[in-house]
């Protein structure tokens, strides 16, 4: 579990190198709102792993998305675990942005659409 841990971080922290591509006409791009003990990092698009953990770029239409959501700093409450969400209207040169949302005993991961509204949940 520490070993997974620390491998995300570690990706995390070599992909900070490179600047997240902006969406254009062929391409939406999901960035993450990470919260305090929650990091997410993008892992697999429709079955294929992605070059950088740190956003997806997408073609429009339907696209199934892995993350990797890690919580805590390596202690024993700490935990990892790969969740997917899928979407449907992905649209060409938009972003979008991925995020754990607490609501109290339940979390659940979110897609928003840069208006602020709510496209996708899936409870974790």
């Amino acid at each position: 579990m520490k070993l997974l841990f620390l491998a995300a971080i570690s990706a995390l922290l070599s992909a900070c190198a490179t600047q997240i591509p902006s969406a254009n006409d062929s391409t939406a791009i999901i960035t993450f709102q990470n919260s305090a003990g929650d990091l997410l990092m993008a892992n697999k698009v429709n079955g294929v792993s992605v070059d950088n953990g740190r956003y997806f770029s997408v073609s429009p239409g339907n696209n199934k998305l892995e993350v990797l959501i890690t919580s805590g700093t390596g202690q024993e409450s700490s935990y990892a675990m790969f969740a997917t969400l899928e979407y449907s209207d992905f649209a060409a040169d938009n972003t979008y942005e991925m995020r754990i949302m607490d609501k109290g005993f339940q979390k659940s991961l979110q897609l928003i659409d840069r208006t602020g509204s709510l496209l996708s949940e899936r409870a974790l």
